[in-house]
């Protein structure tokens, strides 16, 4: 999963969080024109269908995700495309306090996908993160994170160990219509690709009381572009 969602998606998970309800199962369409931070080629361009079950249970937070991608990079000024199964990601989180919401989380990323294709490094990577959400008003919010990932070493490759962190601010429009922006910092997993700091925005809707929609999009000073769909059922 790209960090240009992770602050808006941890919004959207505490959000999610607060409704009765458990357990969540998600999909969407994602797409990359830019850098990835998956292979040290760029420019890349990519297409991902994510697939996520995400259970809420007290105070313990767990979920498992993958996609299916297809990405496409330029050599020698030919675009050359390649395609299937991404990472595995399974996450474990713990929220320590409710006013504010204090989150501490464990990401561990199994490398399920090809690293021949250029789908996965062919490393694993142990990550984890301090998450943060708390009302300010009536209607507004404010959220943010603080992550730090230890990066699978791969021959041949200058990966590196990673810093991030990201901010933002909510407000519901109405009970059913929320908007969100943040920025965010994440420092490439390649020592030869440029750190990226970013600005996001989302809008996500309560479509039903078991069903909601996001919009999302985003741009950093890479000149990278992420624009997505996400779609949320309630199990």
């Amino acid at each position: 999963m790209s960090i240009k969602k992770l602050g808006l998606l941890i919004f959207m998970s505490l959000i999610s969080a607060q409704i009765q309800a458990n357990t969540y199962l998600s999909t969407g369409l994602y797409h990359l024109n830019g850098q990835n931070n998956l292979t040290d080629q760029t420019p890349v361009t990519s297409w991902s269908l994510p697939v996520s079950l995400s259970t809420y249970q007290n105070n313990w937070q767990y979920s498992v995700s993958s996609s299916w991608n297809t990405i496409t990079t330029e050599q020698n000024e030919v675009n050359q495309s390649v395609n299937g199964l991404g990472d595995t990601f399974f996450r474990v989180g713990y929220e320590w306090s409710q006013n504010p919401s204090i989150t501490g989380a464990a990401l561990y990323k199994l490398a399920t996908g090809d690293a021949d294709k250029g789908l996965s490094t062919g490393a694993d990577d142990l990550g984890f993160q301090l998450q943060l959400y708390q009302p300010i008003k009536q209607k507004q919010s404010v959220f943010g994170h603080l992550g730090y990932s230890f990066n699978g070493q791969v021959t041949g490759t200058d990966i590196q160990n990673t810093v991030s962190a990201s901010i933002g601010l909510g407000h519901q429009l109405d009970p059913n219509w929320l908007v969100a922006v943040s920025t965010s910092y994440q420092q490439s997993q390649y020592q030869s690709l440029d750190d990226q700091v970013s600005l996001e925005t989302s809008l996500s809707v309560q479509i039903s009381p078991l069903t909601s929609l996001g919009l999302f999009a985003g741009r950093d000073n890479t000149q990278t572009t992420t624009l997505g769909l996400s779609f949320s059922r309630k199990l």
